[in-house]
C-alpha cells in the first residue's frame, strides 16, 4: 500500500479534527497548533509525493530491465524456425496472462515481428550484396554490439564500426541513412535487424549527398531532431516502397 493511500487522508482528518478544538480568534495562543498542523501536511505530501516519485521509477527502471531481458533472450533464439515462433507466440500469452508490463510485451512482439520480416528478405539482401556490397557504418549503443555485427554480417554487410560524434554519445541510437545504390532491401534488412535487437529506429531516409563513395554506405547513429518522434515498427519499414531524403 503506497502511504499517499493513508497518510494524507489521515493529516487531513487530524487537521480537520483540531480546527474544530482550537478557535482562533478566542484562543489566538492555540494558533500555533493549526499552524503546526498546516506546516504537517505540506510536509507530509512533500514526502508522499516524493516516495511516488521514486516508485514510479522503481517501476519504470524494472519495465526497462524487463524488456531487455527479454529482448535479449528471444534475439538468441530467434530465425530458428517455425516451432520458435509457436514458442515465441506462447511466450507472449503467458507475458500477458502473468500482469507482465505492456511496454515489456509490446518489445517483445517488436522482436518477433521484425525477425520475422528480416527473415523473409533475408535471401534477396544476401543476393543484393554480392552483386554489391554495402557498407554498415555502426555506432553500437546500449546492444549486444557482437550479436548485431553478427546479424549484419549474416545478410553479407561488411560492418565497420565507429566511435560516432562525441556530441551525439548520450543520444541512442534512432535513424539510418544510405546511399545512392543500397537497395530498399538492404536497408530494410539493417533496420530490422537493429529493431530485433531492440533498438528505437526512428527515422529511415537516403543520405542527403549518397553518390560516390557514399553510395553503398548505410550509416547507422542518432538524429537529436527525432527524440520526440514515434519508433518505427517492423511492420511500417516492411511497407516502406521507396526511402524519403535526408532532411
Amino acid at each position: 500500500m503506497s502511504p499517499g493511500s493513508w497518510l494524507l487522508p489521515a493529516i487531513a482528518l487530524l487537521s480537520g479534527l483540531v480546527s474544530l478544538q482550537v478557535d482562533p480568534q478566542k484562543e489566538p495562543k492555540k494558533k500555533w497548533i493549526l499552524i503546526a498542523m498546516l506546516i504537517v501536511s505540506a510536509v507530509g505530501t512533500v514526502l508522499v509525493s516524493r516516495h511516488d516519485d521514486h516508485q514510479n521509477q522503481q517501476q519504470e527502471d524494472q519495465a526497462k530491465q524487463d524488456a531487455k531481458y527479454f529482448r535479449d533472450r528471444l534475439t538468441d533464439l530467434t530465425g530458428q524456425g517455425q516451432h520458435m515462433v509457436q514458442t515465441t507466440d506462447l511466450t507472449l500469452k503467458l507475458l500477458e496472462n502473468a500482469g507482465v508490463n505492456q511496454a515489456t510485451i509490446r518489445v517483445v512482439q517488436q522482436v518477433q515481428a521484425a525477425d520475422a520480416s528480416r527473415n523473409a528478405i533475408l535471401t534477396q539482401t544476401q543476393a543484393s550484396n554480392q552483386r554489391q556490397k554495402a557498407v554498415v557504418w555502426y555506432f553500437p549503443k546500449d546492444v549486444d554490439g557482437p550479436k548485431v555485427v553478427a546479424a549484419l554480417e549474416q545478410g553479407g554487410f561488411s560492418v565497420v564500426q565507429k566511435s560516432g560524434n562525441p556530441a551525439n554519445q548520450a543520444l541512442p541510437t534512432n535513424a539510418i541513412w544510405v546511399g545512392d545504390n543500397v537497395t530498399l532491401d538492404q536497408a530494410k534488412f539493417v533496420a530490422l535487424t537493429l529493431i530485433r535487437a531492440g533498438v528505437e529506429i526512428k527515422a529511415l531516409r537516403r543520405l542527403r549527398n549518397g553518390q560516390g563513395d557514399r553510395a553503398t554506405v548505410i550509416e547507422v547513429g542518432s538524429d537529436a531532431s527525432l527524440q520526440s518522434a514515434p519508433p518505427l515498427t517492423a511492420e511500417d519499414v516492411s511497407k516502406l516502397n521507396q526511402l524519403p531524403q535526408r532532411t
